[in-house]
């Protein structure tokens, strides 16, 4: 079964936020061996892609304390 980064994207989007949550810090701890530079341009690219998504409509801009009353609940 080939999958491309679209099915698995969008496969991810549907878990549950816990389960996108561990999915993420899988993936982030296998980025810890990449160089730094490498890590810095990901994180640009990831920047961009939010940004063109905020700029889509497809994302909404959370204020701090938002956010961090969500990462909160997340955490309970």
């Amino acid at each position: 079964m080939n999958l491309t980064y679209e099915d698995i994207q969008q496969a991810a989007q549907q878990l549950p936020v816990k389960q996108r949550t561990q999915l993420a810090h899988l993936l982030l701890k296998g980025l810890e061996s990449t160089k730094d530079e490498d890590v810095e341009a990901l994180w640009i690219e990831e920047v961009r892609l939010r940004y063109d998504a905020f700029r889509r409509r497809e994302l909404e801009a959370v204020d701090d304390d938002s956010a961090m009353a969500q990462l909160r609940s997340l955490v309970k």
